[in-house]
């Protein structure tokens, strides 16, 4: 039985349908939801490649403040009221996903997909395909 919802956000795919999902799905369980923002850390593959510098990390932060504000904009207009927005840091996104979810006690995860239905083999290196093998509930990818 899901008792915690995690909407996961990331800047690379749309979040907007995996907010109103992860809102619907909240609203018909009667549980909470906390919208989580990952924002790419220095240490790990963004400081080795030459085009993540400050201005695209700042850039990215800002488009991440915005979709958190959204969420919480829609959350408050379906008339949530047990909802938190928040960012934690990771260089392997995946990862830093489905680590924050075990380690606050979420029991489902609702992830955003741009990638349309394809093979499994077609799906292999996105994020998305990564918090399903990565994560230790249950996941709803949404596109």
């Amino acid at each position: 039985m899901t008792t915690r919802v995690l909407c996961a956000i990331d800047a690379a795919y749309p979040s907007r349908p995996a907010i109103e999902a992860a809102i619907e799905m909240v609203r018909l369980l009667d549980v909470p939801v906390a919208f989580l923002a990952i924002k790419p850390t220095h240490e790990e593959g963004t400081s080795r490649a030459r085009f993540w510098d400050r201005r695209i990390l700042a850039a990215v932060e800002g488009h991440l403040s915005g979709v958190l504000a959204d969420a919480s904009k829609l959350a408050r207009q379906a008339g949530l009221e047990d909802f938190a927005c928040v960012v934690a840091s990771g260089g392997d996104i995946a990862a830093a996903i489905a680590d924050y979810a075990r380690e606050n006690g979420f029991d489902h995860i609702v992830f955003g997909s741009s990638r349309p239905a394809a093979p499994a083999a077609a799906t292999q290196g996105s994020i998305a395909a990564a918090v399903v093998t990565t994560a230790d509930c249950t996941v709803t990818i949404v596109r």
